[in-house]
């Protein structure tokens, strides 16, 4: 990986830090990390893990870990293909985790509760001159067939301008504890509402 390249990632890493940490998510230790495959349908000799990200699914009352693949470009760049690609290497990537003994190790902190590895792309646009439609352009006109992610792998794409909004609530939270008018972060919780099919099992804090 070039410097330029390099250096461009770690900002998308800090970025997704500085978002997540807020919203109450850990981070696994282990970073920027390949690991052995352990199917051989996958024809592939390694995976990587760019950063782990885990929290406790109020819903399911388990640990959920994103496998997550931090992805920076600049505006004429991302296109539908780039993101098809990135999406395939990750189901693969996700699908091996969940059974990987050696991914458990490396990533997992704690299983007495259960837990699944879902995967999530981090489509940063580092130069913010991104203004196209997302869904039209892209999301909307991916081919899943090619993607090919089996139907129990769960995979969570932030695209450029969900990332965006969750920077500017994140430094929303962050300057209201600042000045007072939110309490310190272990004085309050996230408030998840009973869905209509499922009820919350797990208090946050």
């Amino acid at each position: 990986m070039g410097g330029e390249t390099s250096a461009i990632q770690r900002v998308a890493g800090k970025i997704s830090d500085d978002i997540f940490s807020v919203f109450k998510w850990d981070r696994a230790a282990r970073a920027d990390m390949n690991w052995d495959c352990c199917q051989e349908a996958h024809s592939k000799k390694t995976h990587p893990s760019d950063v782990v990200f885990f929290y406790i699914d109020p819903y399911e009352e388990e640990m959920v870990y994103l496998n997550t693949d931090l992805k920076s470009y600049a505006e004429g760049t991302i296109g539908k293909k780039i993101v098809e690609g990135a999406l395939t290497s990750l189901a693969l990537a996700t699908e091996c985790a969940n059974v990987s003994e050696e991914w458990r190790l490396k990533y997992v902190h704690d299983d007495s509760l259960g837990y699944n590895v879902r995967g999530l792309l981090f489509l940063y646009n580092h130069d913010n001159l991104y203004d196209k439609d997302f869904y039209e352009n892209i999301t909307k006109k991916l081919d899943h067939s090619s993607i090919n992610c089996p139907p129990n792998i769960k995979l969570h794409l932030l695209d450029p301008y969900k990332i965006s909004d969750l920077i500017n609530i994140s430094s929303d939270i962050t300057k209201l504890i600042g000045s007072g008018k939110l309490p310190q972060p272990d004085k309050f919780t996230y408030y998840y509402p009973d869905l209509s099919l499922t009820r919350i099992k797990h208090p946050i804090n």
